[in-house]
């Protein structure tokens, strides 16, 4: 996760996941208000979630993910784990996009 946020570890421990996301996701949730309710429907049906997600990297760049939520019950306590998929090469950047328009034009 390290990587991919590109963040020491002091700089990310304690950090909340608004703090990792951009304002919007791209269906135009606000990104605060479609994390709690990925939490509530967990906590309801207590099953993994899995969903697609942007993230912001400590240096500002967009992190897309494909993101699984679950539960893991450690020490009496669920607590929430979060495992993320890099979909970094599923969303070329903008520089590659007009780069292959110029190409396929020629």
């Amino acid at each position: 996760m390290l990587d991919l946020v590109g963040g020491s570890r002091d700089q990310v421990i304690g950090l909340s996941v608004e703090k990792f996301s951009p304002e919007f996701q791209p269906d135009g949730r606000k990104s605060g208000q479609a994390s709690q309710n990925i939490i509530s429907d967990l906590l309801k049906t207590r099953r993994p979630v899995q969903f697609d997600w942007m993230h912001v990297r400590l240096d500002g760049t967009i992190l897309p993910v494909f993101a699984t939520i679950f539960l893991v019950h450690i020490e009496g306590a669920d607590q929430i784990t979060v495992v993320w998929e890099d979909r970094r090469k599923h969303f070329p950047t903008r520089k590659s996009r007009k780069n292959r328009t110029a190409t396929s034009n020629s």
